[in-house]
């Protein structure tokens, strides 16, 4: 029960008006292909991948802050671009289990003045590093299209008024000091090679095995 209430006391902290908040725009919640967060984009395919993918939300710190801020104990964020799916909101899990989540739809609403979409998760123990926090898995049963862009959004409604960006706490206990951070972007099917744009969306660079791979792939998809 203790653990529960300190997690709850997590979110709670961007409710107050108080509360000390900073913000890191070279800090990114990204959404990365593997929990090992190397790459921003991925294949869908019914034949080569089947019905199911799997994307990851992760934290990526700011290099020249990371011995003031590197980690987390809570985020809150919606993803955007999700393909429909034929039941209904996307399953998700945190990575860890968090301690509380509230919200059942990670996805950002198409009304964003009226409508609610996203999640917060809350975890009783420091998340430390460069890190995925979440899985979001999508199914379709019908043909997945090419550049879809999905995107890292603020919750709707979010949990101050005053804090319109996506947000993490960081590990300061008691403070939790509430961090906005920028939000990243992936790829589904993308028709340009590593390091091109999509929609405002660059793929990361991959190193030659993994481009050579990917171009492999892709020939195999296009046919």
């Amino acid at each position: 029960m203790r653990k529960v209430l300190l997690a709850i006391a997590v979110l709670m902290v961007p409710m107050s008006v108080s509360a000390q908040i900073t913000d890191c725009p070279n800090c990114v919640l990204g959404i990365y292909d593997d929990q090992g967060l190397s790459k921003n984009f991925g294949i869908w395919d019914q034949d080569l991948t089947g019905p199911l993918k799997s994307v990851f939300v992760g934290i990526k710190y700011d290099p020249l802050l990371i011995e003031q801020l590197s980690g987390l104990t809570s985020i809150e964020l919606s993803v955007d671009g999700i393909p429909a799916g034929p039941f209904g909101p996307p399953a998700f899990k945190g990575i860890p289990d968090p301690t509380v989540t509230i919200g059942t739809d990670i996805r950002t609403p198409d009304d964003e003045v009226t409508g609610t979409g996203g999640v917060n998760m809350a975890w009783n123990s420091c998340l430390p590093g460069d890190r995925a926090v979440v899985q979001i898995d999508m199914l379709s049963l019908s043909a997945i299209p090419m550049d879809i862009v999905l995107r890292v959004r603020r919750k709707f409604p979010p949990s101050s008024p005053s804090i319109q960006q996506q947000l993490i706490t960081q590990c300061d206990a008691p403070i939790f000091t509430a961090t906005t951070v920028s939000g990243g972007c992936y790829v589904i099917n993308p028709t340009v090679p590593p390091g091109g744009t999509v929609d405002g969306c660059e793929l990361d660079l991959v190193d030659a095995v993994e481009a050579q791979t990917w171009g492999k792939v892709k020939a195999l998809y296009k046919d």
